[in-house]
């Protein structure tokens, strides 16, 4: 059964990017849909790579999918990769393609049974996002945008673009923060908005 989530906010928020901020976790269990092995976050040939966390049963996430490809429209012939990931341990190939058949999805897909990608990029639920540098370092997680207030309240249409944004700053040279200076393929100080959708947690 799927939960859905209301965003975690002030000292809890923390608690959880300092947690999956400082994963440096092997991503050998994450495979492209043929099976072969894929870590999406360090393409050096890629300016910026964003891995985007769905799932085939999640009404939230389904609802974000002309979203998504608006930003893969958007921001991929700027060099920027744009990876799906299903995190769910019991999805099938099968259901994947036919999930991305039914929604119109040309982004390529992973599978992340073992979550290794969700700690690396610190997604709580699906539909989240994970920003990262060339190097893999993990510059933003979280939210697409602020369409969702919690799962009770629904804006109309967004006003804040939370990935555009920070795609947008970062592809103009642009520092997201002044005290912004991790460590390679670390994330101490990644920007963070919680998301609002389906726990990842509840994947068995």
């Amino acid at each position: 059964m799927t939960t859905i989530s209301r965003p975690l906010t002030g000292f809890f928020a923390a608690i959880v990017l300092g947690i999956y901020g400082c994963d440096t976790n092997s991503l050998s269990g994450v495979q492209d849909l043929d099976g072969r092995h894929v870590d999406p976050t360090t393409n050096s040939a890629a300016r910026l790579t964003v891995a985007l966390f769905v799932d085939s049963d999640c009404p939230v996430s389904n609802r974000y999918a002309p979203e998504v490809q608006k930003l893969h429209r958007r921001y991929a012939p700027r060099g920027v990769d744009f990876w799906l990931v299903y995190p769910d341990p019991g999805i099938s190939v099968q259901t994947i393609r036919q999930h991305m058949t039914d929604y119109g999805y040309v982004i390529p897909a992973l599978r992340d049974p073992e979550h290794a990608l969700v700690r690396r990029a610190g997604a709580l639920v699906t539909p989240e996002a994970g920003i990262f540098l060339a190097d893999g370092t993990l510059v933003y997680h979280g939210r697409i945008d602020n369409r969702y207030a919690d799962i009770t309240r629904r804006r109309a249409r967004a006003t804040q673009h939370d990935v555009a944004q920070v795609l947008d700053a970062l592809l103009e040279g642009k520092t997201l923060d002044a005290s912004w200076n991790p460590a390679p393929g670390r994330s101490l100080k990644a920007m963070s908005q919680p998301g609002v959708g389906c726990y990842i947690g509840d994947f068995k």
